[in-house]
């Protein structure tokens, strides 16, 4: 009778040890489960992260190049506003000279008549 009893009861543990095993190799694979949606979600949410860290770094890019171009337009604008008044510069300077040269030869053929006219005189009084 106890030999049957402990067999029965064997027969029991054997089949509980059965049912935890399944029950711990089940328990094992929704972890492995588990983790790998966990890894594939943290997978996602990296590709997302250097999506959005590409995207800020691509319009801090294109920030920096429209801010780069306005100071090239600025830098073109003072350019040319400075070539505007240095050319206006310029002009001046060529008349006043041309003014001034003008003015010299007026005076030397002035002069130049002014000797013509004595020296006619001289010989006037020559003769």
């Amino acid at each position: 009778l106890a030999a049957e009893a402990q067999e029965g009861l064997q027969a029991k543990l054997d089949e509980a040890l059965a049912d935890l095993r399944e029950a711990d190799a089940e328990a094992d694979a929704l972890v492995a489960k588990h983790v790998q949606d966990v890894e594939q979600m943290m997978a996602r949410h990296a590709r997302e992260l250097t999506r959005q860290v590409m995207a800020a770094e691509e319009a801090t890019v294109e920030e920096a190049l429209r801010a780069a171009e306005v100071a090239s337009r600025e830098q073109a604008a003072k350019l040319a506003l400075l070539e505007a008044s240095y050319r206006q510069e310029l002009s001046h300077l060529k008349k006043g000279h041309a003014e001034a040269l003008g003015s010299a030869e007026a005076r030397a053929a002035e002069k130049h008549h002014h000797r013509l006219e004595e020296e006619r005189a001289r010989h006037a009084e020559t003769l």
